[in-house]
């Protein structure tokens, strides 16, 4: 992939375009995807440099008045994130949208980034939050306007590795030393696709097998295939792994 160093950022976004997007209650719809589950989904605005936040409660606000993140925009990461962290992700995050500028156009909404950071809140406790980021709109030239993003308490408190993923190839692409470079990746297939999604829903084997007509001995040895693909261990971490990646 060729990789071109953004020296500016521009968004071909016409007025009449602006006008419609700023008239329209996005919060209202992000409200709809906040009320299921205990995750929180935010958009940021690359365009107008803002976070925009449905509700006060956000995990991402880390205690503080959804205003100050409304006021501040990107700033207001410096008030959730030490010194140490915030560059971090700050790096991350230039990588990501130099990798999402130029990746092929057509193929950009398919993308998903996923990384974990710690944050400080605003009673000044520590809190690891997990992050999935996908673009939501693109402008004419291609450029990354808007993009929405999953935010919810991560249990783990260990740094993962950056993760991006391609939801409809299953490539796969891991931040190492400051560049994200593609690792080999196996498909994961319709059938893996079903045994995952009984696993969000916790069903025991002979449910699972009963559902895809095998054993649950066959069962048992299509799981390990699948959690060698995925290089994990557990059931658990199989959805997790799955979920960072879009796979379900």
């Amino acid at each position: 992939m060729e990789v071109t160093v953004i020296t500016q950022q521009t968004w071909s976004i016409s007025k009449s375009l602006l006008k419609i997007f700023n008239e329209t209650n996005l919060e209202k719809m992000l409200s709809v995807f906040n009320q299921v589950g205990s995750s929180n989904y935010y958009l940021m605005d690359y365009y107008s440099q803002k976070i925009i936040i449905d509700s006060p409660s956000s995990l991402i606000l880390c205690g503080h008045p959804k205003e100050t993140a409304e006021k501040e925009g990107f700033a207001f990461f410096r008030k959730i994130l030490n010194e140490k962290e915030f560059e971090r992700v700050n790096q991350i995050d230039k990588k990501i949208y130099t990798f999402f500028f130029n990746y092929p156009e057509n193929k950009r909404n398919n993308l998903i980034c996923s990384y974990n950071f710690k944050t400080l809140t605003a009673n000044n406790r520590e809190q690891f939050l997990h992050y999935k980021v996908m673009p939501y709109k693109l402008c004419k030239n291609g450029n990354v306007w808007l993009s929405l993003c999953h935010v919810w308490a991560s249990s783990r408190k260990n740094v993962e590795v950056p993760t991006i993923a391609n939801r409809k190839t299953g490539e796969q692409y891991h931040f190492i030393d400051g560049e994200f470079t593609q690792i080999a990746s196996k498909a994961v297939t319709d059938e893996e696709i079903v045994i995952l999604e009984s696993l969000v829903k916790d069903l025991p084997d002979k449910e699972i097998g009963e559902l895809l007509s095998m054993s649950v001995a066959n069962l048992k040895r299509r799981k390990r295939v699948l959690f060698e693909k995925l290089e994990v261990n557990t059931s658990a971490g199989a959805v997790h792994k799955a979920h960072l990646l879009g796979i379900i």
